[in-house]
């Protein structure tokens, strides 16, 4: 799984923003329904998003999250993570 943790560039006119939020939530909606984005949450600190990618390769999380409309109108910096499941579960039943 990749993580996604995008921001809107300081620089971004807010304007041209707004504009973009339903292009951007259709291609989101798309991406939920072919199962390329497990889920989206919007950043409560800074005006953004947190998306969880489906798959391992961190250069298709790239090229998917390229295609989002903000991201080709270069009005979000966008910071991948990759990701993999907790565990360390087995540290709770370990003897001593």
């Amino acid at each position: 799984m990749i993580i996604a943790v995008a921001k809107i560039k300081p620089e971004a006119a807010m304007e041209s923003v707004y504009a973009l939020l339903p292009a951007e939530a259709k291609k989101v909606w798309e991406f939920h329904k072919n199962e390329s984005i497990r889920q989206i949450f919007l950043r409560k600190d800074v005006p953004g998003a947190v998306i969880l990618l489906e798959g391992n390769d961190i250069e298709q999380a790239k090229a998917t999250v390229a295609t989002l409309p903000m991201v080709e109108a270069n009005v979000l910096d966008v910071e991948f993570i990759p990701v993999a499941p907790y565990t360390n579960w087995e540290f709770l039943f370990a003897k001593e």
